[in-house]
């Protein structure tokens, strides 16, 4: 698996509130994939942070993903469409999507907190 290689991709996620709150598939499958995320938390190179749900953040114009890399290649961001994965290479592009990033990252609750939030989600779920 990617995420077990040596060394092992830096990942960080950031959710926003409601996602935690939509039973998709129902409570089991929730539970699940709350505990999954935990999980996952627990590994040293993953970081997930939850969004306040009461904020305006950029995020909520859209999903995106910041590819970046340790070496000299220019960051790439990817955004989902219905039925395509549209990339951005165009460097200025590319860093305001890594500047709204790191914009969420500030906005977000703090990594801890969040993994408390989940927990806390998944007592309500029962």
């Amino acid at each position: 698996m990617i995420l077990d290689r040596d060394p092992a991709p830096k990942i960080k996620a950031i959710l926003w509130w409601p996602v935690l709150k939509n039973k998709v598939g129902g409570p089991a499958v929730m539970r699940n994939q709350l505990q999954h995320l935990l999980d996952l938390a627990q590994r040293p190179n993953i970081t997930i942070q939850v969004l306040p749900e009461d904020e305006f953040h950029v995020g909520m114009t859209g999903n995106f993903t910041v590819f970046a890399f340790d070496d000299a290649e220019p960051d790439v961001v990817a955004l989902p469409a219905r039925d395509e994965l549209r990339l951005i290479e165009e460097k200025t592009s590319a860093d305001a999507y890594t500047s709204d990033f790191l914009v969420l990252e500030e906005q977000a609750h703090p990594p801890l907190d969040t993994l408390d939030i989940i927990r806390t989600r998944i007592k309500e779920i029962g």
